[in-house]
């Protein structure tokens, strides 16, 4: 991921490949439910 130095703004990079993995979405699904909390 990335963060900003002094902004609380980080980010995620997927490949759409990443999608077609086995665990691609439980991934995705992981960090979207930890940043909401």
């Amino acid at each position: 991921g990335v963060r900003h130095r002094s902004l609380a703004v980080e980010g995620v990079q997927f490949h759409p490949e990443s999608f077609l993995t086995e665990h691609g979405h439980a991934l995705l699904r992981n960090f979207l439910q930890r940043e909401a909390a």
